[in-house]
């Protein structure tokens, strides 16, 4: 974790822009890169989690069917390892999450 921390910014900047890539692969790989950055930083992600709600909230709202799928794996994540951080950004995330899940209601996508 000592190795992590003084690059925590520059990595989650450098891997955030991955949610929304249109191959699946790199978003996968992206996703389970999270998870294990989340399980050895904990709560130190705190001061850049909101470049990762951020991003979150770019790839709920893509053109991409996929990567809108993969951004309810995503929230699934954060609900799991940081629910206190994803409630700070509920705002936000819950309207576009109403908005992604309305749409496939209805049958837009």
């Amino acid at each position: 974790m000592e190795v992590l921390l003084p690059k925590l910014s520059q990595i989650i900047s450098g891997v955030a822009p991955c949610v929304f890539d249109i191959d699946v692969l790199i978003r996968s790989a992206t996703i389970k890169f999270i998870e294990t950055l989340l399980l050895k930083v904990g709560s130190h992600v705190e001061p850049y989690f909101s470049v990762l709600a951020t991003h979150l909230s770019c790839a709920m709202v893509h053109l991409n069917t996929g990567v809108q799928a993969d951004s309810l794996r995503l929230i699934n994540l954060f609900v799991r390892h940081t629910p206190t951080l994803l409630a700070r950004h509920a705002n936000t995330l819950i309207n576009n999450f109403i908005n992604l899940i309305s749409r496939k209601v209805r049958g837009w996508y």
